[in-house]
């Protein structure tokens, strides 16, 4: 069963469990929602991990849909696992960039970021309510809890 069918199975589990009025019928109905809830993690779990150990090439990307489409997004925290899955298909690393550089990459509001070596971040412009201005943004290697820049090309 996937994991839709488990959820919708579980929320009518529960529902019923909310009307029944017979106190053993209604544990037996939240003990089975809860092994349910159990399933479906660990389902979600070996999904995420399937999807990351089958993540596409990104050093063809040219093009704003392709990285929407297939640079991940990223979980928190990122680990070296998730470092080396990145840099396997394409992902440029810290130790890789060069200081003024340019790329092309992805975050939450930029396809183009500026390395700053000095500062060890990228400097993008930031479009927001009609004003445009310098914001930075961490490296995917320097998790701190908020976006964080994926480069995969370095622009001409």
């Amino acid at each position: 069963m996937n994991i839709n069918d488990l959820m919708i199975r579980r929320a009518k589990i529960l529902k019923l469990a909310e009307q029944e009025l017979d106190p053993d019928k209604k544990a037996g109905l939240e003990k089975e929602a809860q092994v349910l809830k159990e399933e479906i993690v660990k389902q979600r779990d070996i999904n995420i991990k399937e999807y990351w150990e089958n993540l596409p090439d990104l050093r063809g990307i040219t093009d704003d849909v392709g990285l929407w489409k297939y640079v991940p997004d990223l979980p928190k925290p990122l680990t070296p696992w998730h470092f080396e899955k990145l840099e396997k298909v394409g992902a440029i690393p810290k130790r890789d960039l060069v200081d003024g550089a340019t790329y092309f990459g992805k975050c939450r509001n930029a396809s183009e970021a500026v390395w700053h070596a000095d500062k060890n971040v990228f400097f993008y412009k930031r479009h927001k309510f009609g004003h445009v201005y310098d914001e930075d943004i961490n490296h995917y290697e320097d998790d701190n809890g908020f976006d964080l820049f994926v480069p995969v090309k370095r622009m001409k």
